[in-house]
């Protein structure tokens, strides 16, 4: 194969009215499904993908990879049953901070709740999902840092261990729900 799609969503709402940019429905999101079964695309795992870069697996004829940002409640609600029903699988990749937030409170509105520790573990456990790294606390664009950026006057080194010591934390949550480390960042 020399082409691979890649389709990445964020959040998905029964409410029309949140649709936007990132943001659409359980509808929208089963026909792109369904379009991409009828059209003869595969899901693949970034496991998969690198397994076939080095050589040691195939491809299917039209692959395809989905991923899921920034583990909404949303996708264990809408896009995980999806994925099950139309045999597909995908990559979702988890803020530890957000999931720490919604495992503390407990807070489960569909409107905008990321997932818990458990919800990771069941998409990790069903079979369909590849969990990511979206970084511990390094997601926001305001704030002292503003994502993965090194800031202005940081020295190379300050930023390395302060970036090192976020992946560290949120690969041993992945790790501790999931089973195992992540082995995909987004």
């Amino acid at each position: 194969t020399s082409e691979l799609p890649a389709l990445m969503y964020h959040h998905i709402s029964a409410d029309e009215s949140a649709r936007g940019d990132y943001v659409i429905t359980p509808a929208e999101l089963e026909a792109d499904l369904r379009w991409l079964r009828e059209n003869g695309y595969e899901t693949v795992s970034v496991r998969e993908l690198d397994a076939w870069r080095r050589g040691e697996g195939e491809l299917p004829e039209r692959p395809v990879l989905l991923s899921f940002d920034d583990a909404q409640l949303s996708f264990m609600l809408y896009a995980l049953p999806l994925l099950e029903e139309y045999g597909m699988c995908a990559v979702l990749a988890v803020v530890g901070g957000y999931a720490d937030e919604h495992t503390a409170s407990g807070d489960r509105n569909p409107a905008y709740a990321y997932m818990s520790w458990a919800d990771v573990a069941g998409a990790a456990a069903s079979g369909r999902v590849e969990i990511a790294s979206h970084t511990q606390s390094m997601h926001t664009a305001s704030g002292a840092r503003r994502g993965c950026l090194i800031n202005p006057g940081e020295d190379a080194a300050g930023y390395a261990a302060a970036l090192n010591a976020d992946l560290e934390r949120v690969e041993r949550s992945i790790e501790a729900a999931a089973g195992a480390r992540p082995y995909v960042f987004a």
